[in-house]
């Protein structure tokens, strides 16, 4: 069977799903999000229609719903509480290992539910594998800086794109354009505490 188009009334998504088969999720007429025997996991919203949903690590779930047009403001929802409204929300981001969850909206960075002082800003958050650490690149001044749990690691550029803390946790990666050049940076994180 040939999935139905969005606009269509009866719409149901394709299934996502969590830690087991019976963490599962799928949009029901654009309103509301099923699980597992029919559980209603969130909404219904009349009015508005869920934009997009998922699992974090834990198996909680997150969606993003959206009353009216184009342009309009997003509520976004992790585990039955409304965490921010925004414009652009983007999906999260998560460590391979741990409960952790980070969402960046309309250039905020939301860290486990709240914005950290550093949180403005932000275009871009990747996680320590195991998620004891959160880099971000963030612009000001119109010019980019990457940050790990807010402290600034190294010098400013014209644009950074990729963000990777490697997997001893030690080194940052990501890839920046200084006037006429790329570079890949690899940068030291012992000395950042």
């Amino acid at each position: 069977d040939k999935e139905k188009p969005p606009d269509d009334p009866n719409y149901m998504s394709p299934p996502r799903f969590g830690r087991t088969d019976e963490d599962f999720a799928f949009l029901s007429l654009k309103v509301a999000l099923v699980g597992d025997r029919g559980k209603i996991l969130a909404g219904p919203y009349p009015g508005r229609m869920i934009g997009r949903f998922g699992f974090l690590r834990d198996g909680t779930v997150w969606h993003a719903h959206t009353f009216g047009g184009e342009g309009s403001r997003s509520t976004l929802v992790v585990g039955g509480r409304k965490i921010c409204e925004g414009v652009e929300i983007q999906d999260p981001i998560l460590p391979r290992a741990g409960s952790r969850y980070a969402f960046i909206v309309d250039r905020t960075a939301y860290v486990d539910g709240t914005v950290p002082r550093w949180g403005s800003g932000v275009v871009n958050l990747a996680f320590s594998p195991n998620g004891d650490r959160l880099a971000h690149t963030f612009r000001s001044g119109g010019k980019y800086q990457v940050a790990l749990d807010g402290v600034r690691v190294d010098k400013q550029y014209d644009q950074i794109v990729g963000l990777k803390v490697d997997d001893s946790g030690r080194k940052l990666h990501f890839v920046a354009r200084q006037g006429g050049q790329v570079l890949t940076v690899a940068a030291e994180l012992s000395a950042v505490r």
